[in-house]
């Protein structure tokens, strides 16, 4: 179990790699968060909304994301990453508008966010 927590974040990642993200979501939930930093536990929350993108649990995505912007300071690039990734939910539940909305919203934070600026086109029809 020490070893799981000193280690977590490289087997998460070398598992969902290995197309194994399941098993790095398991591993993801047994991390003990609360010896961890504030920015530790930001990044396995992110570590862990991309493996639930993975297996397309999308739903708990837009969840999730909105829980922590809702209780954790997120600024900068962490609420960039979080906003996208709720965006692409969105996208993937077919909540056209409040997709483009999700992403028109990263834009105005940073207008040189290519792939958000590309989603906002694609989704121009459903503002």
């Amino acid at each position: 179990l020490k070893k799981l927590q000193d280690n977590y974040e490289d087997m998460i990642v070398g598992l969902n790699l290995l197309n194994l993200p399941s098993v790095a979501y398991e591993i993801a939930e047994k991390v003990e968060t609360s010896i961890l930093a504030e920015d530790q536990k930001i990044n396995l929350e992110y570590l862990k909304l991309e493996i639930l993108m993975t297996l397309g649990d999308y739903y708990k995505v837009r969840d999730v994301v909105d829980d922590m912007l809702s209780n954790h300071p997120v600024v900068g690039d962490e609420l960039l990453a979080l906003l996208y990734l709720r965006a692409e939910a969105y996208l993937n539940l077919e909540d056209y508008k409040k997709a483009y909305y999700s992403f028109k919203e990263i834009v105005a934070l940073n207008k040189t966010y290519r792939l958000a600026r590309q989603r906002l086109k694609e989704l121009e029809k459903y503002k």
